[in-house]
């Protein structure tokens, strides 16, 4: 799927302009009357890098310096007449224009007039309603750790006009994050409700300005959530409404990566969850299965390490980012579910049925209304409901060699269920800046993630059976995406921005029983080693297949044994090119876009049919 978009933005004022390309500052430079002052020469600094972006006023004053990367600047006019002027603590974010007006004072040129107060800021650029959140709050507000890692997409459900998707409270995920049931219809999908939409997967999520689609799934939060590190991640911008036509969806959340400086900074965080730390329970204490009442065994432990700084001063600068995350639980309070007994397991079901009657008859022996009943021998004695064992099926007996002794002497109720649960994942994000001269700047951004890579099963749930008759898989999930932004400024009117994006998902899910063995089940923990002959290649051979019990009028049941099929590979692709060019005529701001981008999807399932 290949979509070609081109704009044109045409505003009244230099200070209406919003464009995948960076955020900016632009104002007017007047002197103490208000009138607009020509030919004022103004400097913006980055505060972190020292690189300097400069720019003079127009006939009447006003100016505009964009693209910048996103950051803290100082901003000095200077102007034939006029003291200078030195406004410091300008923050720029990265999909907005900063509205700067600066006012001077009549004087000579080497006298300095030092504002340190951050100016404020008021959106008066534009209609579009949205807000920004900065490191500085990103990295102080707190974030609950439920069984994952750290979502650096939760925060935007705290900006005006996000709601979080109705449906999630009620939902279940599979191993790759993706919502499986409990959401449908218009509150589908990773994503949440943007603008009053009342639907969800209408929005976009952006990285450095780039979209990062997902041809299966519009809006979804994947690409970012399972890429970057909250540590990563130097400021959001959400737009809800009205956002500049370069964007696209009906709601926009564009990411900003961390950037290295002239000075080394750097950071390591470890934040634990650990059964050590917790308290007992108000109520009672639940007894284990040993007797002894213990704690939930929760353990979740997510480690970050990044450092940035300057390769060559003032020019080459670079950040890199490394977070990982450890989860493992083990219940304390197990279920119980229904086995077969040991006697059951060799045939024998005296004692469910008893040995009065025959409820168990023959079906190969006799005909409809006159089969013979089962009578196997017990103590040396034929007795009802005994299965002789040459009627024993051997496919049956193969099966059912890995079951787990009963926990008790029941006939039902008779296994403590309790699988434990371990997850874990990784990300790498890095970054180089690169500042050739003022014209030219270049910038290379690459994110990429892990879902399950510690070898450890993913199970939809922790109480039933253990392998191989559990429902679950080996999963390894990617996501990866990088984005290369090539700045030309032409001239003080002339500005082009050219951005290039890829992003990719990819994996799949293994059988937990594909290409294994046991000492109880030697030939392999599938149909075909149980002697099902005749199937298709694939799952239904390879691994082991589901066992369904019914029951109309007899005993409770066992527990069906569950299987989980091999998914995959999957993968989509995006790629994406952006052309922004714009010029600056007098008080008019008119830029000129392109943007196009293939949608790809690459995908072998090995379900359907050949299930087992």
């Amino acid at each position: 799927l290949m979509a070609i978009c081109v704009f044109a933005l045409f505003g009244g004022s230099a200070l209406k302009a919003q464009t995948t390309s960076g955020g900016g500052i632009q104002g007017t430079v007047t002197d103490p009357t208000g009138a607009g002052v020509p030919k004022a020469e103004i400097t913006a600094t980055n505060t972190d890098t020292g690189v300097q972006t400069k720019k003079t006023s127009g006939s009447t004053g006003t100016y505009s310096i964009q693209p910048l990367q996103a950051g803290n600047y100082n901003v000095e006019v200077v102007a034939k007449g006029f003291q200078r002027l030195l406004q410091e603590n300008v923050t720029v974010d990265n999909a907005s224009m900063f509205g700067l007006t600066l006012k001077l004072t009549v004087g000579g040129e080497n006298t300095t007039v030092t504002v340190t107060d951050a100016p404020p800021f008021l959106n008066t650029t534009d209609a579009t309603l949205g807000g920004t959140i900065e490191n500085e709050l990103y990295s102080e507000l707190p974030l609950s750790m439920s069984g994952g890692p750290r979502d650096p997409t939760a925060f935007q459900y705290l900006m005006p006009g996000v709601q979080e998707n109705p449906a999630n409270s009620g939902n279940t995920f599979d191993s790759s994050g993706n919502i499986t049931t409990g959401a449908s219809g218009t509150t589908s999908g990773n994503s949440g409700i943007y603008g009053g939409t009342g639907q969800t997967n209408l929005n976009e999520n952006y990285i450095e300005g780039v979209p990062v689609s997902n041809i299966a799934q519009q809006g979804s939060s994947n690409p970012v959530s399972h890429s970057v590190s909250v540590d990563a991640v130097d400021q959001f911008s959400v737009q809800t409404s009205t956002a500049s036509t370069s964007f696209s969806g009906a709601g926009v959340t564009n990411y900003t990566i961390k950037a290295g400086g002239n000075q080394f900074h750097g950071s390591v965080v470890d934040y634990i969850r650990n059964t050590a730390f917790d308290t007992w329970g108000y109520f009672s204490k639940v007894p284990s299965s040993s007797g002894s009442a213990t704690k939930p065994g929760e353990h979740q432990n997510q480690y970050d390490g990044s450092i940035g700084g300057p390769i060559f001063k003032d020019k080459l600068f670079f950040f890199g980012d490394y977070s990982g995350f450890h989860y493992t639980k083990l219940s304390n309070t197990p279920q119980y579910i229904t086995i077969p007994t040991v006697l059951e397991r060799s045939g024998n079901f005296t004692d469910v049925l008893g040995t009065a009657q025959p409820y168990m008859r023959n079906p190969v022996l006799g005909s409809y209304g006159t089969l013979i009943p089962f009578q196997g021998l017990q103590n040396g004695v034929p007795t009802y409901n005994v299965i002789e064992p040459q009627f024993m099926s051997s496919i049956s007996k193969y099966l059912q060699a890995e079951l787990p002794p009963p926990t008790n002497l029941s006939t039902f109720g008779n296994y403590l269920a309790s699988l434990p649960l371990e997850n874990s994942d990784y990300s790498v994000d890095a970054r180089l800046d690169y500042t050739l001269n003022s014209r030219n700047k270049f910038s290379l951004v690459g994110v990429g993630g892990n879902v399950g890579y510690g070898g450890q099963p993913f199970y939809s749930n922790q109480v039933q059976l253990p392998r191989p008759y559990a429902a679950g898989q080996f999963t390894n999930q990617k996501t990866a995406s990088g984005v290369f932004s090539y700045v030309y400024i032409a001239s003080q009117t002339l500005i082009n921005s050219l951005k290039y994006g890829y992003s990719r998902n990819w994996g799949q899910g293994f059988s937990l029983t594909a290409n294994k063995k046991s000492a109880a089940m030697p030939l392999g923990e599938n149909a075909t080693a149980a002697g099902i002959l005749n199937l298709p290649p694939g799952n239904a051979s390879d691994s082991m297949p589901a066992v369904t019990f019914d029951h109309s009028n007899g005993p409770t049941q066992p527990s069906n044994w569950a299987s989980t099929s091999s998914t995959g590979p999957v993968a989509t692709n995006s790629y994406t090119i952006i052309d922004n060019l714009q010029w600056i005529k007098g008080r008019h701001n008119i830029t000129f876009g392109v943007q196009v981008q293939w949608l790809q999807t690459n995908g072998a399932s090995f379900g359907g049919f050949s299930q087992t």
